[in-house]
């Protein structure tokens, strides 16, 4: 969960950084320490993924865990167009597509979010 709000994190400040300063005043090295930053987490939480196959990141049991990397999956997507079946995150692809199809993220869909179908 950690690593997931973490990206999020990330995801918002580089929003802030380019939606809300002008362009004059950015500054590209912070930008590019959050893209690092982003890039690490989804990296360490592929790895997991790949770990867990095709079940859930805290045992049998669909939790806030998952609630939370999915939700953070569907946030960079939709937000600063991290797409995990195209920057080489299959497993988070994959789990993003098992994600989308439980019961409670139907409940509450997000039309940004198109899950990659799995390679």
């Amino acid at each position: 969960m950690a690593l997931a709000t973490g990206a999020a994190d990330k995801a918002v400040m580089q929003i802030y950084e380019t939606a809300f300063r002008p362009a004059e005043k950015r500054h590209e090295p912070w930008l590019d320490r959050c893209r690092l930053q982003v890039r690490s987490a989804l990296e360490a939480l592929e790895q997991r993924a790949a770990k867990i196959g095709s079940g859930w990141f805290v045992g049998e049991d669909f939790t806030q865990a998952d609630v939370t990397v999915g939700c953070m999956l569907g946030f960079l997507y939709g937000s600063v167009g991290v797409d995990p079946g195209r920057m080489q995150y299959p497993q988070l692809a994959a789990f993003a597509l098992r994600c989308e199809s439980t019961t409670a993220f139907r409940a509450v869909p997000v039309p940004a979010f198109v899950a990659p179908a799995p390679a």
